[in-house]
């Protein structure tokens, strides 16, 4: 079971690496095989103990089901969401959300199931048991001490939810590829974070800008005259305005690193826990 699970996670993330229709189109027949088998489970489980499953369906936001270009299997599945009163005692509350942003928000919840699932298992499990989840030692130590998720609690878990977020983000294709199911929360903050990643990136182009022009004060404006070409008020200056561009080359050349990233997805994280844990409207 591992090692189809490890398959099919290499199968999904070279195809989502590469741009060759075979390997897409197969991700794309095995996504929807898998699909239908934890649909037609999920069914056979609701038929054969409808209690159970109601119960437990009443805690959770989603169940496993197909969109189908036939309507009529879509409504069955609406109705029976409804029927079994899925969400009723979920923690979460979507009243008035919008589509904008539900990339994020999943990703968010499944980093927050992780999470979940990591503090369970520090109290049952070696840390030997527990390498599929990507984590350390240390990390391991810092969500066995972490409280329930509520709104008082938010800023903890941002902090281990981004946490657990870079160390996927610092792993290797081979390691994604292995265990997409844990990588895939990362993968969809960073696409979606990137315009607060760039944010950061000026921001701190701007801070070293500003500490460039006050180490050299005259320097931008030699500068932008030699821009334009008159180079005789530069002259008498020239190896100080050769430092002031050199410098600035590099600060212009900054790309995103591990810092912009942290920044933009713990922003992002913070924001949609929020967002999730809002007072449930009665």
């Amino acid at each position: 079971m591992k090692e189809h699970t490890q398959n099919l996670s290499k199968l999904y993330y070279k195809a989502l690496k590469s741009e060759e229709k075979a390997d897409i189109e197969l991700a794309i027949k095995e996504s929807i095989r898998e699909a239908k088998l934890a649909m037609s489970v999920f069914s056979h489980l609701g038929l054969k103990y409808p209690d159970i499953v109601e119960n437990y369906c009443k805690g959770i936001t989603e169940i496993p089901a197909v969109y189908s270009s036939d309507n009529s299997r879509n409504k069955m599945f609406e109705s029976l969401a409804r029927d079994l009163g899925l969400g009723e005692n979920a923690t979460f509350d979507y009243t008035g959300d919008r589509r904008q942003g539900i990339i994020s928000k999943l990703a968010v919840e499944r980093l927050i199931e992780i999470i979940e699932a990591l503090r369970t298992e520090t109290m049952r499990n070696s840390y030997d048991k527990l390498n599929s989840f990507g984590v350390t030692k240390n990390f391991l130590l810092k969500v066995k001490g972490l409280p329930d998720l509520e709104t008082e609690t938010a800023d903890e878990w941002k902090s281990i939810m981004t946490e657990y977020a870079m160390l996927w983000f610092q792993a290797d294709d081979e390691e994604k590829a292995s265990n997409l199911i844990m990588a895939f929360p990362t993968i969809d903050l960073v696409q979606e974070s990137q315009s607060y990643a760039e944010s950061r990136l000026e921001a701190r182009r701007a801070e070293k800008k500003k500490a460039l022009d006050g180490k050299y004060p005259n320097c931008e404006r030699l500068n932008l005259l030699w821009q334009q070409g008159e180079r005789k008020d530069t002259i008498d200056h020239f190896m100080e305005l050769s430092n002031y561009q050199s410098e600035l080359a590099k600060i212009e050349s900054m790309d995103f690193d591990s810092d912009c990233w942290k920044y933009a997805i713990g922003r992002l994280v913070g924001e949609k826990l929020k967002r999730l844990l809002r007072p449930k409207v009665s």
